[in-house]
């Protein structure tokens, strides 16, 4: 597979400036590029931009007076992303607390999962840093019917949706005039993964803000780890990918280093071990160490295994082609262990694979390397 000259170089760049290296680290990295042609740059915001990070990398520019570093152009891109960012955000902000105050009426306290959490939480430094395409919302399924009425009543709409048996969300909604959609979750996790963490426990042990007059849950930061870890390396296989997610990877990197007294790691190992799942913890906290520079959990110890499987992923770094058509492989071969996991799925299954449209969607998922 053919190699793509200087994204290595590229890559270390990002991350060191993604990471918790300090000032030193990212001149050393600046230093062997200040020459560097268009090609450098370009692959440069590429790769911020794949990796939905360009709006936090202009904030650590900004954070670390790295300004007289970078091309105009690059500088100007990054800003623009970040300020567009950052009003977004906000919007989404005063959306999450709207959706709050009305559900509060009826004696509900919805939990902001992922970025959201982070952003009422103050995780992040600068609001506009992180990239967040929709509203992760927890709500007890018991209680499901009392907050789509309550949505309904706002002007949301529930989302077409092709049902799937074992689904975490309830649905996924959205308003004409408002940006965000709003993913109403009854789980956590996508099944098979659901007990890893399970709505139950992260309502139970959420932490209640209180935010412009409106009562809103954030999981704790135990929680929030594991779903980090969860959603990167059991929802969207990255270890089996052989990819670094740094988006996944810098939040976890800021959780470890906000609250490192408050996460209990026992916890998150043996929960972790009890779903034969230590390799992907294994694997995202070796990846967080050498890209991030966040320390390694004890007793987090990885593998020969999991220490192969990153230098794969390491491999792959410059070859782009040969990540996207082992993933395009390898995709379909997930979904379908999934499928043949429970036996409403199996006979779900069978009943798909006699309609043609399933078997023209699907091929056209393998062609295209496309998400399902």
């Amino acid at each position: 597979m053919q190699v793509e000259p200087g994204i290595d170089s590229v890559f270390d760049l990002v991350c060191s400036l993604l990471g918790n290296f300090g000032r030193d680290k990212v001149d050393e990295r600046l230093e062997t590029h200040r020459y560097s042609d268009d090609g450098f740059w370009t692959m440069f915001v590429r790769l911020y931009m794949d990796q939905m990070v360009g709006p936090t990398i202009a904030s650590k520019i900004h954070e670390l007076n790295l300004t007289s570093n970078f091309p105009s152009l690059v500088l100007r891109h990054g800003q623009a992303l970040l300020q567009l960012n950052r009003r977004r955000n906000v919007k989404l902000r005063d959306e999450a607390i709207d959706l709050a105050l009305r559900l509060n009426a009826v004696d509900l306290v919805p939990i902001l999962l992922k970025g959201g959490a982070g952003l009422v939480s103050g995780l992040y430094s600068d609001a506009g840093s992180r990239v967040m395409s929709d509203l992760d919302v927890l709500v007890p399924r018991s209680l499901s019917g009392k907050c789509e009425q309550v949505m309904a009543d706002m002007g949301y709409h529930r989302a077409p949706k092709i049902p799937h048996p074992r689904e975490k969300l309830i649905g996924v909604f959205s308003h004409r005039d408002l940006l965000a959609s709003i993913d109403l979750h009854g789980e956590v996790m996508e099944y098979p993964n659901q007990n890893v963490l399970t709505a139950h426990e992260v309502i139970a042990e959420s932490e209640i803000l209180t935010v412009a007059g409106a009562r809103l849950g954030v999981p704790s930061i135990t929680h929030q780890v594991v779903n980090n870890v969860a959603h990167a390396q059991l929802n969207d296989h990255a270890m089996v990918f052989g990819q670094f997610p740094l988006r996944a990877l810098h939040d976890f990197s800021l959780m470890v280093n906000s609250a490192p007294d408050r996460i209990d790691w026992e916890w998150i190992r043996a929960r972790f071990a009890a779903e034969g799942r230590s390799s992907e913890l294994a694997f995202h906290c070796l990846a967080a160490s050498r890209l991030m520079g966040t320390p390694v959990p004890a007793g987090v110890t990885p593998s020969r295994a999991t220490n192969l499987l990153y230098r794969r992923a390491e491999y792959q770094v410059s070859r782009p082609g040969l990540q996207k058509h082992g993933s395009r492989v390898l995709r379909p071969l997930m979904l379908l262990r999934r499928e043949l996991s429970d036996p409403a799925l199996r006979i779900r299954l069978l009943r798909n694979m006699s309609d043609p449209a399933w078997w023209r969607r699907h091929l056209g998922f393998v062609w295209r390397g496309k998400r399902n």
